[in-house]
């Protein structure tokens, strides 16, 4: 809690807690979500206990979940109505919902989760002309094991890519995979030669991308997180 009668929802994950404040009483909460492959939260109060009877028991507290940066368009529900979120100037914040809680009220939270193309600031020159992608907080790599053998330098990603969620597991570990069609680079023979013509000659190809925090646990493998863009 960040004050007396305060409830931050720093982090989401399907959990069950119970908190005590010290002018309202016992609160529990449960929480249900598939975050972060999921922007679905759905937040329960299972019970409100107070700790004392009399007229100084205060009734209204308030549950601020966090909002993240990376989020856009996100709707809150509290029992099915809309809540107003302001998020003002800050790049991220909390949306702050006080009112009396009582047993089986409940928080919905939807925050989209839009596949985007990121870029750097030109100054970071090794990165000119290339993206990363991300999926809500999930950054996204391409690993060897999923070009059936193309060249990874040869991959280029198209500014109109459409990218799929797609599920897959790996080591045991369930996760969502993005699928999309590239633009590999068709490319003579540099043995012997140091110049030579720009050649235009390139296919498509489908490829996948998997979370940046798992790669590696495939034996030896390339990877890379940065792909230029065309």
């Amino acid at each position: 809690a960040m004050d007396e009668n305060e409830i931050c929802v720093n982090l989401y994950g399907s959990n069950k807690t119970k908190l005590n404040l010290s002018e309202v009483g016992e609160v529990s909460l449960s929480q249900k979500t598939d975050y972060p492959w999921d922007g679905k939260i759905t937040i329960t109060i299972d019970d409100v206990k107070p700790l004392k009877k009399g007229k100084n028991v205060k009734k209204q507290f308030t549950i601020s979940p966090r909002i993240p940066e990376w989020s856009e368009d996100v709707e809150i529900l509290v029992n099915g109505e809309p809540w107003e979120l302001n998020r003002g100037n800050a790049t991220w914040c909390y949306a702050t919902i006080k009112r009396a809680w009582k047993k089986g009220d409940v928080i919905s939270i939807n925050m989209p989760m839009r596949t985007k193309l990121i870029e750097s600031h030109p100054l970071v020159e090794e990165n000119r002309g290339q993206v990363c992608v991300m999926r809500g907080p999930i950054l996204y790599c391409i690993e060897s094991p999923e070009l059936n053998g193309t060249d990874m330098d040869d991959i280029t990603i198209p500014t109109d890519a459409t990218f799929t969620p797609v599920e897959m597991t790996m080591e045991g570990s369930r996760m969502i995979a993005l699928e999309t069609e590239a633009i590999v680079r068709q490319q003579a023979d540099w043995k012997n030669t140091l110049y030579r013509e720009v050649s235009r000659s390139e296919k498509k190809q489908k490829i996948r991308l998997i979370p940046y925090y798992a790669w590696g646990n495939r034996g030896k493998t390339d990877m890379t997180v940065w792909m230029p863009i065309k």
